[in-house]
């Protein structure tokens, strides 16, 4: 039940009509019976910076970020954790005492998926990355840290890639490598690699699909969406049509969301329910 004392929490985006993230936060502070509730905020970028100002003046708890604020947000907060700052991009806010404070949880959380739910080792792992953003930055860095062999990245736009490569390129030891999407030599690397993971929203309108070839695709690799709705996307089931292995965004979802709502409460989330709390809705 909402109350005059009930603290607000949400998530801003555009799009954000599709988010799951009410639905698993929601059902979380209703087991744990805590006084919050969770609500999806639709903000355009040209709204962002006034919108997040709104937020902390109602002295909202804290917020989620997602496409495409990641990044841009940086410049809206008080204070900037250290791991989300060597990424560049944030996915949560929390309001301590009238300052807003970035953090990051989609790296942690994309390698509970990988090791936890898949017992994937990503050690000496070619890993190809497609995409730029925020998404991408964080994932980027996860692998690199995980002692991964080598790490592509491939982008629409080159130079973007060229410069999340420079970036990784001070903090880690492996070798990194930026294509342009489609173009030949990107498919060179998707065939000598382990695991793609497609960050990018094109998948979101299923028809959509990053990639115009999977003459790469093997069995021996995985190929990881991090999108989640749709449940399979259209990389997702060309990549399966050919024979690799596939992994949905809903575990990385789940995840970062645990890790999220532990900043949110100081209660640590269960997993377990917050999967079967999305997979029933």
């Amino acid at each position: 039940m909402i109350t005059g004392s009930t603290q607000l929490l949400g998530v801003i985006g555009d799009p954000i009509s599709h988010s799951d993230s009410p639905l698993i936060h929601n059902a979380m502070l209703s087991l744990h019976e805590i006084d919050m509730v969770y609500l999806p905020f639709h903000v355009k970028p040209e709204k962002l910076q006034e919108t997040v100002q709104a937020l902390k003046s109602m002295n909202v708890r804290g917020f989620n970020v997602t496409v495409p604020h990641k990044e841009s947000i940086l410049q809206c907060l008080d204070e900037v954790d250290e791991s989300a700052l060597q990424v560049g991009a944030v996915n949560t806010v929390i309001n301590e005492k009238g300052r807003l404070i970035g953090y990051n949880t989609d790296g942690r959380g994309f390698l509970f998926t990988l090791k936890e739910q898949y017992g994937f080792d990503l050690r000496d792992k070619h890993v190809c990355i497609l995409g730029s953003g925020g998404t991408a930055k964080a994932l980027s860095l996860v692998c690199a840290s995980q002692g991964i062999s080598k790490l592509s990245i491939i982008n629409r736009t080159l130079t973007k890639a060229q410069q999340l490569g420079d970036v990784l390129s001070d903090q880690s030891d492996c070798s990194i490598e930026a294509f342009q999407l489609n173009s030949d030599d990107s498919f060179v690397a998707l065939e000598g690699a382990d695991l793609i993971i497609q960050t990018t929203s094109v998948g979101m309108i299923l028809e959509e699909c990053p990639l115009n070839d999977f003459k790469w695709v093997s069995s021996d690799k995985i190929c990881y969406d991090v999108i989640y709705k749709p449940r399979k996307t259209r990389f997702l089931t060309l990549a399966e049509e050919a024979g690799a292995k596939t992994i949905n965004g809903v575990h990385m979802l789940v995840a970062q969301a645990m890790y999220a709502y532990t900043l949110f409460t100081g209660t640590d989330a269960d997993y377990a329910v917050m999967l079967q709390q999305l997979s029933q809705g």
